[in-house]
């Protein structure tokens, strides 16, 4: 004999709405779009942070251009942060794999594409460096 309190219509329709809601909210979590988004509010935090603290550095009297260095990095990191993050789960998402191949080829092609402007030999190496830096970030990443 079971014990279960009969449930109302109401409760039963409140319960399907609040699943619904939080497999919508995973979905979402997990969509490339937002991974996109999160990669980009992340490097361009980050990018001001490290522009402000190297202008620092480097100058010798405190005035307003750190402010200006500091934009100037948080943009370059936003825009990396954002490609990297949307190529990966791109890539994640083709491959059905999560590995350092994923690293080291979104690196590159965030390296060429922000290398791109300054011509083909720039580009190259920017690929280079980017997948050495993605792949070496990610390998460590696992172990924090």
């Amino acid at each position: 004999m079971s014990l279960l309190k009969p449930q109302t219509l109401q409760e039963i329709l409140i319960s399907q709405i609040e699943d619904n809601l939080k497999s919508s909210h995973e979905k979402l979590e997990r969509s490339c779009l937002f991974q996109s988004l999160k990669g980009g509010i992340n490097g361009a935090t980050s990018g001001f942070v490290f522009g402000v603290i190297l202008n620092l550095i480097q100058s010798e009297e405190l005035n307003i251009s750190w402010l200006s260095e500091g934009l100037t990095f948080a943009k370059t990191g936003a825009i990396s942060g954002s490609l990297y993050n949307l190529f990966k789960c791109n890539l994640e998402n083709y491959r059905d794999k999560k590995d350092l191949i994923n690293s080291a080829v979104c690196g590159c092609a965030v390296g060429a594409v922000l290398g791109a402007k300054n011509g083909p030999k720039t580009s190259l190496l920017s690929c280079g460096l980017g997948s050495i830096f993605s792949t070496i970030s990610d390998y460590f990443s696992d172990f924090f």
